[in-house]
This record gives C-alpha cells, sequence and structure tokens, in this order.
C-alpha cells in the first residue's frame, strides 16, 4: 500500500498514536506500507512508524525537490 500524504490529521481521530494503533489493527493482511510525505509541515514521526511497524519504507520531499526522482527511488524499492 502507498500513502502519499502530508501526515497531518484532520478529521477524525487526531492523535498520531492512536491512528497507528488503528492502521495497525485494520491491517489484517499484514500489508506493507510505504509512506510519501511531501510539504514542510509533514508528521515524519508518525508516517516513519508506520512504514517501520509494517515493514514498508519512507520518503519525504520538500515543496522545492523535484518529486520525480523521489517516486522513481520509491518504485526501484518496490519493485525489488
Amino acid at each position: 500500500m502507498i500513502f502519499l500524504t502530508d501526515g497531518t490529521p484532520t478529521e477524525g481521530e487526531l492523535l498520531p498514536e492512536k491512528i497507528l494503533e488503528a492502521a495497525l489493527k485494520a491491517n489484517t493482511s499484514q500489508s506493507r506500507i510505504f509512506v510519501m510525505g511531501v510539504g514542510h509541515d509533514v508528521n515524519v514521526h508518525l508516517l516513519e512508524k508506520l512504514a517501520e511497524a509494517t515493514e514498508g519504507g519512507s520518503e519525504f520531499v520538500e515543496l522545492e525537490e523535484e518529486i520525480d526522482g523521489k517516486i522513481a527511488s520509491m518504485y526501484d524499492r518496490l519493485a525489488y
């Protein structure tokens, strides 16, 4: 599973620890979760914990950066 997000909760559950707990509980297929955080105000802690707990991966992109290279890097990891 791939999430492209800033990881900032804005609706529903807002506590990162509760979000992580709920996401892991809902992941009954034990899917790996890969996250790509975009922007300056990324919840790095939440996204890295989510990726780490599912043996996925994470990439982070600043708004000034070219996103193409980051996407290619993530694709390479997924293809491997």
